[in-house]
């Protein structure tokens, strides 16, 4: 266990300024401080707490290891006053010094809408890390866990592998979720240490960047950062904090840093590994106790030299410089590209890699960005260098570019070649049908994939027979990609209704309330299916190999991330994730 300190400040027009009274207590007389996963008291209700300055109150409590507690505190401003309730997240307070992770901090996601939530895990040194198992808990501000239907709720959900290192939750947001503050709690083991990160997002009505949130813009951000790699991982090494007048509090020079629990903090050359916490976002560490004013304070760091929004801001400019190469699209927006011009993809990254080499160029004119390279002439060699590399990225960028007027499946398909044409991976029997629309019209009966493909790739609007499961409702949602994914061996499951779907081990079918590889399903186990004007829940009857390989499909339905094939409920694929993952989409 561990003393550890939390405050809160009372102001009054933007003054510190003492109020009538102020305890740990909640709205509902519960609790004062509770563990968030537990729901253990730790002070109860109407807790005293200190007063050591002019507005500013505090209660000292024992921590455990990688706990979270909810804080709750009851402010009267006047003697006549109504209480005010203010409720706090506090911790995880222990971190392993081994490794780090930096989390999303930010999200503002429109009700009705696909939210993403994504982890990095890496070493010190910026190397992805596989944690041994990952999982994360969506709670609403009151600590209740979000439920998204009648039977599941996002509780100790397992995100999904885009890369090593790299997990996203696609957060289906209900139109009826309540506006407000949610709470995401990150749970991740490596080398037998147990780690936790907590991360705050905001669901409105009307939110206006919900698409900086997406997966899509996600895996976009960490393909451009994966070509200015050096960038977004530039080292520090034992540099000294600016200390406060408190003596507690010490900043550095940078903010963006790469790592929570993998920094290191030394006092007097020697390393800290207890008794402070961490601001890795600001640049700040904070001591629990006040130190000595000849203590010397340093960090060794990572930081990201470009802020996320920087990096969206390249990638509209790729965006906006393709555009700007005959043959002209004028409606293309980001989000069309992601979901209709795949094909264009590389010329874009490549593109905002160039802007975010020029900025970069640009900065080390001066001299406070030189210093990070070694004073002046360490930034010539570096800019010599990062000149280098930005003209064998317009050269290729030309070439993508003189590409475009080739049509719509220009060369660049060869560029950036996905990895289902590797063994395994999600995908359907091209004779597999679905009920579809056409252009808006239904077809007459269902029809098999390779049809769909045919008409997708000439253009038309294909709409398939899926679900939305936010209410239930059987809708016809539009099919935002097909691709050929290869030869792979063919697993049959078969129904006690006489549905029968034919598909790769990995292909993902909704099975007893959630999402699992038809690898995972056994016989017994509960399918929904729909014949497209109601749906039904049936058993397994039986999983087989066909004993053979066959060429196989598969789709995106990006609005609602599912689809009935044969009849049968399954999970849709990424496009995107194909593209720039290392494993099946």
């Amino acid at each position: 266990m561990a003393a550890k300190t939390i405050f809160i400040e009372h102001r009054v027009g933007g003054f510190l300024t003492n109020a009538f009274s102020v305890v740990l207590a909640s709205d509902d007389d519960s609790f004062g401080i509770k563990e968030l996963d537990t729901g253990t008291i730790i002070a109860a209700n109407n807790t005293a707490v200190q007063n050591p300055s002019t507005g500013r109150y505090e209660y000292i409590f024992d921590t455990q290891n990688q706990k979270i507690y909810s804080v709750s505190w009851k402010i009267f401003t006047n003697s006549d006053s109504d209480p005010v309730f203010s409720l706090q997240k506090a911790g995880p307070f222990a971190t392993s010094d081994k490794i780090r992770s930096v989390t999303e901090t930010r999200g503002v996601f429109k009700q009705g809408t696909l939210g993403g939530l994504k982890i990095n895990i890496t070493d010190f040194e910026g190397n992805a890390i596989n944690p041994s198992s990952i999982s994360l808990t969506i709670r609403d501000d009151d600590d209740a866990v979000v439920t998204i239907s009648s039977n599941t709720s996002l509780e100790d959900v397992v995100p999904e592998k885009i890369r090593d290192g790299f997990f996203v939750f696609d957060w289906s947001i209900a139109a009826t979720q309540p506006s407000g503050k949610y709470i995401i709690v990150w749970t991740y083991t490596v080398d037998g240490i147990t780690e936790k990160e907590i991360q705050n997002v905001v669901v409105s009505e009307n939110a206006t960047d919900s698409a900086f949130y997406t997966t899509s813009r996600f895996i976009l951000r960490e393909s451009l950062e994966q070509l200015i790699a050096c960038a977004m991982r530039v080292p520090i090494y034992s540099e000294p904090a600016r200390t406060t007048r408190d003596l507690q509090t010490y900043s550095f020079t940078k903010g963006q840093w790469n790592q929570t629990p993998g920094i290191r903090l030394y006092r007097n050359d020697r390393i800290i590994d207890t008794g402070a916490e961490v601001d890795y976002f600001k640049g700040k560490i904070k001591f629990d106790d006040q130190q000595l004013p000849v203590d010397v304070v340093t960090a060794d760091y990572t930081f990201r030299w470009f802020s996320d929004r920087e990096i969206d801001q390249f990638i509209d400019n790729g965006i906006n410089m393709l555009n700007a190469f005959p043959p002209f699209s004028p409606a293309f927006t980001p989000n069309t590209l992601i979901t209709q011009a795949p094909q264009f993809l590389p010329a874009v990254l490549y593109g905002a890699a160039m802007d975010a080499l020029r900025n970069l160029m640009m900065c080390l004119q001066f001299q406070e960005p030189q210093r990070y390279f070694g004073g002046e002439e360490g930034a010539q060699k570096a800019f010599s260098n990062m000149e280098s590399l930005k003209q064998n990225y317009e050269k290729l960028w030309e070439t993508l570019l003189g590409n475009k007027k080739l049509g719509p499946y220009p060369a660049t398909r060869l560029v950036v070649a996905p990895s289902f044409t590797l063994p395994g991976g999600r995908s359907l029997l091209l004779t597999s049908k679905g009920l579809m629309r056409i252009d808006g019209d239904l077809t007459d009966g269902e029809i098999e994939l390779k049809e769909a493909k045919r008409h997708y790739d000439n253009g038309h609007r294909v709409e398939i027979l899926s679900q939305n499961d936010n209410n239930g409702d059987v809708v016809f949602a539009p099919v935002t990609h097909i691709w050929d994914s290869g030869i792979k061996e063919v697993f049959r499951l078969k129904c006690k209704n006489g549905f029968i779907v034919d598909s790769s081990d990995e292909h993902l079918f909704f099975a007893n309330g959630d999402y699992k590889p038809l690898q995972h399903i056994k016989e017994g186990d509960n399918i929904v299916c729909s014949d497209g004007n109601a749906t039904e829940c049936t058993e397994v009857q039986s999983i087989s190999s066909r004993g053979r390989k066959k060429h196989m499909l598969d789709l995106e339905v990006f609005s609602t991330a599912n689809l009935f094939i044969n009849g049968i409920k399954s999970h849709n694929s990424r496009w995107f994730r194909y593209l720039f993952s290392t494993g099946s989409g």
